[in-house]
């Protein structure tokens, strides 16, 4: 599922008279932050705990995790890590039913749960015409918060596993049905979207740059001004390296010539595309001046590769 669809499953989650859309959505929450079904079953309204982390302090639940890839292993706890909206929901429906420490947040079964999870599945795919989601079960749910939090918000393997109680990083990756825009947005951040990357070799370069380029522009167009200008800021580094090379460079080249009076007719700096005198920054300008970059970076690839 892609972020879309995981909103689109919530908005129609399965209801009857024994349970209300807002219990079958925190189970399915729950499942999304890495608990597997069988943990969301029988976990208990004491298991949830704010903790004090070194980054303040936030609601965990303490379960006791299995590897699903070794049915002989021994559980072994770990914190399901539980966003706050999430818990404020858990806390009204823990004080609507008057919950104990002890007492199951769900009666029902495992099966239960994946039926409803089924359904809500069916209900999305009826109400959006999208017929994939009748393939949706309980276990995508828990793929997609290892998606999520590997492809789209880039956190480190080591990390998504510990989080998500998988025994290896194999174990993780086997486990994952990448969606179409994972696949896809990697594709276009490595700039092959378009090209011929199949005979791409390592100094097949053109089309690769194009690419690139055509990406850098989309994400210009959607970037919002302050995204725009903390990405400038961030380039501004890199920019002011190769100008201290490339113009170094020219200044080398030119000394003892007329050039050395006369430099900015001479020399070419990347910086030349920031700021106005008002210290604004064209996010047009932007663009170009990365593909400037890309251009200067690639030129020094092929140059040193026979070297490296």
């Amino acid at each position: 599922m892609d972020t879309e669809e995981y909103r689109q499953l919530l908005e129609h989650a399965y209801s009857n008279k024994k349970r209300s859309v807002r219990l079958v959505r925190i189970m399915m929450r729950l499942m999304a932050c890495s608990m597997r079904v069988v943990t969301a079953t029988y976990i208990e309204y004491g298991q949830f705990e704010k903790r004090q982390t070194p980054v303040g302090e936030y609601w965990v639940a303490k379960i006791q995790g299995k590897d699903s890839t070794d049915r002989e292993a021994e559980t072994r706890p770990r914190a399901v890590f539980i966003p706050d909206d999430l818990m404020d929901e858990i806390h009204r429906y823990a004080r609507r039913k008057n919950l104990g420490p002890e007492d199951r947040l769900f009666t029902f079964s495992k099966k239960t749960l994946q039926r409803d999870v089924y359904r809500s599945a069916g209900n999305a795919a009826t109400a959006t015409g999208n017929e994939e989601f009748r393939k949706v079960s309980a276990h995508d749910l828990r793929r997609y918060f290892a998606t999520h939090l590997l492809f789209r918000q880039r956190v480190r393997p080591a990390v998504v596993r510990m989080l998500g109680g998988w025994k290896s990083d194999e174990a993780m990756y086997e486990y994952l049905v990448l969606p179409d825009d994972v696949l896809f947005t990697e594709l276009a951040d490595a700039g092959l979207l378009g090209t011929s990357y199949d005979k791409l070799h390592q100094r097949d370069h053109a089309e690769k740059i194009e690419a690139t380029t055509a990406r850098l522009g989309e994400l210009v167009d959607e970037a919002e001004p302050d995204e725009a200008e903390a990405a400038w800021a961030s380039m501004q580094d890199v920019f002011d390296d190769i100008d201290a090379i490339t113009m170094g460079a020219a200044d080398d080249s030119a000394s003892g010539s007329t050039a050395d009076q006369h430099p900015d007719e001479n020399q070419f700096s990347l910086n030349q595309f920031g700021s106005d005198d008002f210290g604004s920054m064209d996010p047009a300008a932007a663009a170009k001046a990365a593909y400037l970059a890309c251009l200067v970076l690639v030129s020094w690839s092929v140059t040193l590769a026979p070297v490296a």
